[in-house]
């Protein structure tokens, strides 16, 4: 007798497709894979160096849009750490971070840096609305924003062209003092014996109707050995490498002449700023009669020795080297100002929206590995 056969019906099998993005994510993991960067962020973070890459990408590729906006991102790319990061998930990720495993992935970078290159070191300010923030301070602003601040140096390689080191400091920390503190810590990382290009204030473009000559001096070095206990003195020699450029003594006079004019205007008016008086006793003289009332007069010998000047500019180097080497070098300098940019419009870093010193210190390290990256795109 025939046995009829039992179909069960169970559950269609079925197959989900998912369409990603993946070339730019690729692009920067192969760049990652070349720096070196996830073998030692792997080394530093065993357990989160995925999510700390992903979160890099995300910041890289979505300028301007804020991390609450990852799962979106997460949807339609494909990328490291596989799965959605949630806005409270990434605060507690960046509080988790801590100074060690962040100054042993300095280490660890600056062993892969080309030895012997020259540093570029500068240093901007970023404003923060927190309130809660110790190092958010008030101090000289250098977009000229009237909120509190906190400073960020920065080390560029100017061969490699990479990020090797970065800082955050008081905002109420002036600049003089900066340069104390970030050799006190590139000490402790193991490299003592450093040559930067730093920039002292002085402004200028590289023309090509420009002079320059070499004269060598001598200066006082310290040095505190607190290994020994004692102090090393001794007269050191420097390079001081003057030059005179046309473009840039034309802008000088320009400038000059158009604030001669509005100082004039200033003390005729009697519209006087408080922060121009030194330059009104300076350059002007006015007196007051009972017929003419008040007179301006220019100071011709002051205003024609400031003109002396005009279009020069000075270098030192404590390493012998022409004048126009050192002037190359430290244009090359462009490339921390070029971060600055990065990390403010690109990586959204002009507002700090954290409330907590660990959680900036986490979010201002994850920023710090995306720049590495953008820097080598560049």
């Amino acid at each position: 007798i025939p046995v009829p056969t039992v179909v069960k019906h169970g559950t269609t099998p079925y197959m989900e497709c998912k369409h990603l993005y993946y070339g730019a994510t690729y692009l920067l993991e192969a760049v990652a894979d070349t720096l070196g960067l996830t073998a030692d962020l792997q080394s530093c973070f065993p357990n989160d160096y995925q999510q700390m890459l992903s979160i890099a990408f995300y910041l890289i590729l979505e300028d301007n849009n804020p991390l609450y906006r990852f799962e979106k991102w997460h949807c339609t790319h494909k990328h490291p750490y596989g799965k959605n990061i949630i806005s409270p998930r990434s605060s507690e990720f960046f509080s988790s971070i801590t100074a060690e495993q962040m100054q042993q992935f300095f280490r660890l970078q600056g062993r892969r840096r080309v030895e012997d290159e020259y540093w570029a070191y500068d240093s901007t300010s970023i404003s923060s609305y927190s309130e809660t923030l110790a190092q958010v301070q008030y101090g000289k602003n250098k977009e000229n924003d009237t909120l509190p601040q906190l400073n960020l140096l920065l080390i560029f390689g100017e061969t490699s062209g990479l990020p090797f080191y970065y800082r955050k400091l008081a905002g109420n920390i002036p600049d003089v003092k900066t340069v104390t503190h970030l050799l006190d810590d590139l000490d402790i990382l193991g490299f003592s014996k450093t040559k930067f290009v730093m920039d002292m204030f002085t402004n200028f473009d590289e023309g090509i109707n420009t002079y320059g000559c070499t004269v060598t001096s001598e200066w006082d070095y310290v040095q505190e050995r607190p290994y020994k206990g004692d102090v090393i003195r001794d007269k050191r020699r420097i390079y001081i490498h003057y030059y005179y450029s046309i473009e840039k003594g034309a802008d000088d006079e320009q400038a000059f002449d158009k604030r001669i004019v509005t100082l004039c205007k200033e003390l005729q008016t009697g519209n006087l700023v408080e922060s121009h008086r030194k330059a009104y006793e300076q350059f002007f003289e006015v007196k007051i009669t009972p017929k003419r009332g008040r007179q301006v007069h220019y100071k011709e010998d002051a205003i024609k020795k400031a003109r002396r000047y005009f279009g020069y500019f000075a270098l030192i180097t404590n390493e012998k080297m022409s004048a126009f080497t050192a002037l190359h070098l430290y244009r090359k300098k462009d490339v921390v100002e070029k971060a600055f940019g990065n990390i403010k419009e690109r990586l959204n870093m002009r507002r700090l929206l954290v409330s907590s010193e660990t959680g900036l210190d986490g979010k201002i390290f994850v920023t710090f590995v995306a720049l590495i990256l953008i820097s080598y795109l560049d």
